[in-house]
């Protein structure tokens, strides 16, 4: 099950940073769901061997208060004074930075991690980033992966690929929950392709309509649709037409990377129309 399926919301969110260009932009969805869930963010900064070698003359100690201190500016500096519920922690780890990553993440029980995409050579990461599909890869509850080109302007529409498995439902229910905290309405896509059979797809619509949909709720709604085409294009005019802020994929722990190359063209849509990427995980 997922992780999130055990507690009643998020608590902590881990923020990874080397103090690119791109981190004030990728720190500010940690800093939405920080403020709509009251969780704590742990910032951290991982000192590489690269830079140690840099900084052979410099006490590995003093080093790790200095960096400790940049992330408390940092963080001082980009969350708003009005997200006053927002409380953050500041670590400094020495290693290589997806063993740290995940080491932390681990120790201090995070509910979600948020970081930039950084690109590499194979064909996935050039897409996710070599350091981010080791993280997705590897830890234990969900990750938001923000491309470098995504501009934050708040989480209002998060939009799920439905295929009508058993993991939707799983994803479904975690997300009804998320769009209650972040006021954010869900929006569920079916595209049906070749021989697929109308009247079954309208069954399954309608079955998840009656489990799902209130129609008095007017914020924080979660929809379903089905588009007839072709997959790729289809989710990308819908989620251009709508702006989505998120784009969500499930897919299953034990099998994480074959799943992530099957459903290629979730990735390919996310990183073509620049949307951050959630991969939700289930054992």
């Amino acid at each position: 099950m997922y992780k999130f399926l055990k507690k009643n919301n998020m608590k902590k969110i881990l923020f990874p940073t080397e103090f690119s260009a791109h981190a004030k932009n990728v720190f500010q969805y940690a800093v939405q769901f920080a403020h709509h869930f009251d969780a704590e963010i742990i910032l951290l900064h991982v000192i590489t061997d690269a830079e140690l070698k840099i900084l052979e003359n410099q006490d590995l100690n003093d080093r790790g208060i200095m960096e400790i201190k940049q992330l408390a500016l940092f963080a001082k500096k980009h969350i708003p004074a009005h997200y006053e519920n927002v409380n953050f922690t500041c670590l400094a780890e020495v290693g290589f930075p997806q063993e740290a990553i995940l080491q932390i993440a681990k120790d201090e029980d995070v509910d979600l991690i948020v970081m930039g995409m950084q690109g590499s050579n194979s064909t996935l990461d050039k897409m996710l980033g070599s350091i981010s599909t080791a993280i997705i890869k590897e830890a234990d509850c969900p990750v938001l992966a923000i491309p470098s080109d995504a501009k934050f302007s708040g989480i209002d529409h998060l939009i799920y690929a439905l295929d009508f498995e058993f993991r939707d439902l799983i994803a479904i229910n975690l997300l009804k929950d998320w769009g209650k905290f972040l006021n954010a309405d869900i929006h569920c896509l079916h595209v049906m392709e070749g021989d697929e059979d109308t009247e079954i797809v309208s069954r399954n619509i309608e079955t998840l309509y009656e489990i799902y949909q209130n129609k008095k709720r007017k914020i924080g709604k979660v929809t379903f649709e089905v588009l007839t085409g072709e997959l790729e294009q289809s989710i990308i005019d819908f989620t251009n037409e709508l702006d989505v802020d998120i784009f969500v994929m499930a897919t299953h722990k034990r099998s994480l990377v074959q799943g992530l190359l099957q459903q290629n063209t979730t990735v390919q849509i996310a990183n073509e129309i620049q949307v951050p990427l959630l991969v939700l995980k289930i054992d």
